[in-house]
Formats: C-alpha cells, sequence, structure tokens
C-alpha cells in the first residue's frame, strides 16, 4: 500500500506539432469566417438598418471567436497532479481524477497513439483529449499533448494516455504511490 506523499506536479509536455496545427487552423477558420461576416455585412449595408449592420459586423464574430477561445482554454491540459494516491488531470473547466490504487501497469509508449480513432473528444485544439479505440489498447482515454511523451496506465478495466513533461520521474513517483514494483 502506497504511503502518504507530499502533492507532486507534472508540467504537461510542450505542445506537438498536431496540436499547434489544429489549434491554428482553429482560430484562422474563425478569423476567415469574421472577414466574411464583415464584408457580407459591409455590402448589404444599404439594405438593412444601422443596428443590424452593427450586430453583424461584430456580434457574430466575436461569438465565433469566444466559443473557439472557450473550447482551447478548456481543452488545454494544464499539468498532470498527484495528490496522495490519485492523479489529477488539470484542466481548466473540468479536472479528471484517476485513483491509483488497482493500477496494474505503467510504461512510456511512444507508438500509443498510432491507429487511434477518436470517438468522442478533441483532436488538437488545445490538446489531444477525449476517449479513443485502438486494436493496441483497445477503449482508452487521452489527454495528451505530445505523442511523443505519452505515458499508458492500466487499471482492470480501464486505460489512461497522458503526457507529462518529465516522463520517467512522472513514471517513478505513479509506480511508488499506487505501490508498483520498478
Amino acid at each position: 500500500m502506497a504511503r502518504d506523499h507530499a502533492d507532486l506536479s507534472f508540467a504537461p509536455a510542450p505542445a506537438c506539432g498536431r496540436v499547434r496545427f489544429m489549434s491554428a487552423l482553429s482560430f484562422c477558420v474563425v478569423f476567415a469566417i469574421t472577414a466574411l461576416c464583415i464584408t457580407m455585412a459591409a455590402r448589404d449595408m444599404d439594405r438593412q438598418p444601422a443596428w443590424a449592420t452593427g450586430i453583424a459586423m461584430t456580434l457574430a464574430p466575436g461569438l465565433g471567436l469566444l466559443i473557439v477561445t472557450l473550447i482551447w482554454l478548456g481543452a488545454r491540459v494544464r499539468a498532470f497532479r498527484l495528490v496522495g494516491a490519485e492523479l489529477i488531470v488539470d484542466r481548466r473547466f473540468h479536472k479528471p481524477r484517476f485513483v491509483l490504487a488497482g493500477l496494474e501497469s505503467i510504461e512510456l509508449d511512444r507508438a500509443a497513439m498510432e491507429g487511434a480513432r477518436k470517438q468522442i473528444g478533441n483532436d488538437g485544439l488545445g490538446a489531444i483529449a477525449g476517449r479513443f479505440r485502438s486494436r493496441k489498447l483497445g477503449p482508452f482515454r487521452v489527454y495528451l499533448t505530445n505523442p511523443q511523451n505519452a505515458v499508458v496506465l492500466r487499471w482492470p478495466g480501464q486505460t489512461l494516455v497522458v503526457s507529462p513533461d518529465r516522463s520517467y520521474a512522472f513514471i517513478e513517483a505513479v509506480r511508488e504511490r499506487a505501490g508498483l514494483k520498478s
């Protein structure tokens, strides 16, 4: 049984190209839609009341940017925290907790996401997060910023993939807290 430990925090791994690309693409799409809304509203200025044009030119684009920004902020992984015998994935609006008791294995697996298909979640805006499935891992949850730092945690009936910046130190700390042998 794991003994009491001080809380530890691990930063997420630096964002991979996929996360950076999907984040940039999402914001570019919103800016393109914004430009389109402004162009269309300006073109129809003589046929609409001034207040309607003002709404089209400010509210609609602002709303799109707000939505994408909130999704990006919510998807980002801020830290992986070990608090007692729990792993907490620190995200802005949701902090999933995983009890380390019963953990069967933990390992670094840079190929964990190969062949994985998203069932539900986010495929790169801020992070790769959600429920995925692959032949190798079966169904699993993922909170990932960089597949090169992927750490796979397995419990009976549950698999989790995370990407802390210091993968080996994270693995050792989790092993100790879960009472696993090295």
